[in-house]
């Protein structure tokens, strides 16, 4: 056991409840724990994050600013203990602040997307590279992202692939209405909405089920076609009943070797929903041809034979959520993290 205290960086309220599970599950390896809570769905940024054009900046604003602020807040009391930060934004600033070298610091979630504005872009490398001086490891959650990033930042011994996981709390009511049945898909994270709309559009079968998108408005790339609802009112809170009451998840993710995807998916494994999901190496870091149905990135024709598929039955998916509870729990998560050499 380390005398060393432990400094747990949460990005949700709700773990509060689990903090009495974390310790007995941690406490062969850390005799004190401290948690630190960091949320941002804040009225605010839920307004702002709308707004056409300035709305995406002016989340990443706020965003960084009260990451700056959760950081300030926890270097005060952070020297000679081990900190852990589910949190990669406000590790980025503990990073920084961490040039003595004056507690350990794991950062975990770690996600570095190319931008078109290759001046900000650049200089964001060289704030990022600045504050992993201050880091003795970072996590990612995609097997291919540590050869990536290693050559990227030029820090090979720093990046460890560990798989992600979550805890799914009960899910509050949502206010809008919803059809008996439906297929859903959702969120913002490198989502290629395209192609699920041209899929849908192929699909021929006269009384098809309506297709509801839970996300920002502004991702989607066109009109919608008939069938389709754009869901906006769909918050953190209440998306797993939206997604729990639906028939089947259809996540379309951009092709690439980024982490995507991952939080809807296993939410969906958890509730035993159907996933019809591309192919791709952040999305075969969990799951198998035996949980989920994939489809052909970038295809719309074959996506939309795979939905006919599910919806003629001819794909019955199997129960996931024993694998979920055996492997993608917060808890599961955080004992790899910690179990690392």
């Amino acid at each position: 056991m380390k005398e060393k205290t432990l400094v747990l960086i949460l990005d949700r309220n709700e773990y509060r409840e689990k903090e009495d599970e974390i310790r007995r599950q941690l406490g062969e390896i850390y005799r004190n724990i401290e948690f630190f809570y960091t949320t941002y769905e804040t009225k605010l940024i839920r307004r702002v994050r709308k707004w056409k054009f300035v709305g995406k900046a002016l989340q990443h604003i706020l965003y960084w600013g009260l990451s700056y602020k959760f950081a300030r807040e926890i270097y005060k009391s952070a020297a000679n203990k081990d900190v852990l930060s589910i949190n990669p934004i406000v590790a980025i600033f503990l990073g920084i602040k961490n040039k003595q070298r004056k507690f350990g610091l794991t950062m975990c979630g770690f996600l570095f997307e190319p931008k078109n504005n290759k001046i900000y872009y650049n200089l964001r490398k060289k704030f990022t590279q600045k504050a992993m001086e201050g880091m003795d490891r970072i996590v990612v959650y995609g097997s291919k992202e540590v050869e990536y990033y290693s050559r990227l930042f030029n820090r090979s011994s720093k990046f460890v692939f560990v798989p992600f996981g979550m805890d799914y709390f009960e899910n509050k009511e949502y206010k809008g209405k919803l059809p008996e049945k439906y297929l859903f898909s959702g969120g913002g994270s490198n989502r290629d909405y395209h192609t699920l709309l041209e899929a849908y559009k192929r699909i021929e079968r006269q009384n098809k089920q309506p297709l509801y998108i839970a996300t920002n408005p502004l991702l989607i790339p066109e009109s919608t076609p008939k069938g389709v609802t754009v869901l906006s009112d769909v918050v953190v809170e209440n998306f797993g009943t939206v997604l729990g009451k639906a028939d089947c998840l259809i996540l379309s993710l951009k092709d690439t070797i980024l982490s995507a995807g991952h939080m809807v998916m296993l939410q969906a494994l958890a509730q035993d929903v159907p996933v019809i999901v591309n192919r791709i190496h952040a999305v075969e870091d969990y799951v198998t041809d035996k949980e989920v149905l994939f489809f052909k990135s970038g295809d719309p024709e074959d996506l939309a034979e795979k939905i006919e598929l599910f919806l003629s039955k001819q794909w019955v998916p199997e129960k996931t959520r024993e694998l979920y509870e055996k492997e993608y729990t917060f808890s599961a998560m955080l004992k790899r993290i910690i179990s690392l050499k």
